[in-house]
């Protein structure tokens, strides 16, 4: 339990450091992709889904990668589903 806390505290120091750094001015390309990195969880599961893709280079190249996983997700549930029918049918 002492070692969630201490990972919530430092994701919530992280955040702060964010909203810190961001008053003074545009951030790096490097910051940028660092807090993308480290704070991607926090910041989407805090609801801070501007925040997160203000982060990133092409949020729309995020978008078709999670895309194109759920499509391969979805095609490979079928295969699976399928072989498995097949095996009953036997």
């Amino acid at each position: 339990m002492c070692e969630v806390n201490r990972s919530l505290l430092e994701h919530n120091r992280g955040i702060a450091l964010l909203d810190e750094l961001r008053k003074q001015g545009p951030l790096s390309g490097v910051v940028r992709s660092a807090f993308a990195t480290e704070l991607a969880t926090v910041l989407v599961g805090a609801g801070r889904y501007r925040d997160y893709l203000s982060l990133l280079d092409d949020p729309s190249q995020l978008v078709e990668q999670k895309l194109e996983s759920l499509v391969r997700l979805e095609r490979n549930y079928v295969e699976r589903r399928s072989v498995d029918d097949e095996t009953l049918a036997e």
